[in-house]
């Protein structure tokens, strides 16, 4: 994804997709903190999307679905403190997907459900 951003060559330029596929990976990985890192990539899709105003890189229900769904299961069986991270990063980024253009479907209302769950003290 790096190389994709900052190569010049318009032919592989990121969009939406390619950084759905990232945050897909991250957030099936075991990755420690992968909800904040997942979160992380989220943002910089949103300032790129921002910034120029490129339909292809503006945001899906899967690219927030995605970073919901590293938050679920990021912090089961870790320290209170790293569980109450991921589930700040969930509200987050929920809230932000309300306030898109993006709006929340079933399975964004499935992956709150599951942070809830799993990360409630």
């Amino acid at each position: 994804l790096d190389y994709m951003i900052k190569s010049e060559n318009k032919g592989i330029a990121p969009d939406a997709i390619s950084f759905g596929s990232v945050l897909d990976a991250w957030a099936k990985s075991k990755e420690p903190n992968k909800s904040s890192q997942c979160r992380d990539i989220l943002d910089r899709l949103l300032q790129m999307y921002n910034t120029t105003k490129d339909k292809a890189l503006q945001p899906t229900p899967h690219t927030y679905n995605a970073v919901l769904n590293a938050c679920a299961f990021s912090a089961m069986g870790t320290s209170v403190d790293e569980q109450r991270e991921a589930l700040q990063i969930a509200v987050q980024t929920f809230s932000s997907m309300r306030k898109s253009e993006t709006p929340p479907d079933t399975v964004t209302y499935g992956n709150m459900l599951k942070c809830l769950a799993n990360l409630m003290p």
